[in-house]
């Protein structure tokens, strides 16, 4: 199970001003109503305080005084254990759902059976049998000739990455071969695609052993925005992927 952190923050709490630190404080205040606990001792659970409040009259922290780093831990907080919420209460601040295990995610979430590998010197009946079982990667030869099917449900665009040791990788999907960001129809389609419109073919020779390929598709490329490595928004996105191993002989 891959377990990669993966989230996207609005604010930058090292620099964030003395409004953001207010609102930060509001969204607090209400989550704690949700609670059986005081504010005091709910910002004390949050921030891992022990023993008994401290907090005064809550005058610094309401007049956005909390200092920047314990602002971090609050938000780190706030977004792990009452989100829905928060998001409910400020939705710049916390624009989307933090996803801890991106892997664990993808599994949950993706299309099943929807994309799969087109070995260039096997009949693709062959390949959809085989891909089509869930334990079992695909196999692919070192320097074998590849190409992926997708069974899109939707028109939109995509971004394709390829997790290899624990990293996702882009794979290009512009015509191009070099722009990441491709079109995609609903229904099925190669990917993928040269500037004559046949499909560009893969292959791996020397990254061996398991790897494996993902699409991301949305209606619009904003949903596609990436910060660092996956784009962010992965919750409004469709996911399709598919396991394979890359070498001579696939050990069991």
């Amino acid at each position: 199970m891959i377990n990669e952190a993966f989230r996207f923050m609005s604010v930058n709490w090292s620099q964030a001003t003395t409004e953001q630190r207010k609102a930060l404080y509001k969204v607090a205040k209400s989550v704690s109503s949700t609670t059986p606990l005081t504010l005091e001792r709910f910002l004390n659970k949050a921030l891992g305080i022990t023993g008994d409040p401290e907090w005064g009259d809550l005058a610094n922290i309401r007049n956005g005084k909390l200092a920047r780093e314990k602002c971090q831990t609050l938000y780190d907080y706030l977004a792990k254990h009452h989100y829905e919420h928060a998001q409910t209460q400020d939705a710049e601040l916390f624009p989307r759902r933090l996803i801890s295990d991106v892997g664990a995610y993808i599994e949950a979430n993706e299309h099943k059976g929807r994309l799969r590998i087109v070995l260039q010197d096997r009949p693709l009946d062959i390949v959809k049998r085989k891909a089509s079982r869930p334990d079992d990667a695909v196999h692919i030869r070192p320097e074998q000739g590849f190409y992926l099917s997708l069974d899109a449900v939707q028109t939109g665009y995509a971004l394709a990455y390829q997790f290899y040791q624990g990293k996702y990788h882009p794979l290009p999907l512009g015509v191009d071969g070099e722009t990441l960001m491709g079109r995609v129809i609903e229904g099925q389609q190669y990917l993928p695609k040269a500037h004559d419109g046949e499909v560009s073919i893969l292959s791996e020779d020397e990254d061996l052993g398991d790897h494996q390929f993902i699409i991301l598709t949305a209606p619009s490329q904003k949903h596609l925005k990436v910060v660092d490595g996956l784009p962010f928004d992965l919750e409004r996105l469709q996911i399709y992927s598919i396991r394979v191993f890359v070498g001579l002989h696939h050990e069991t």
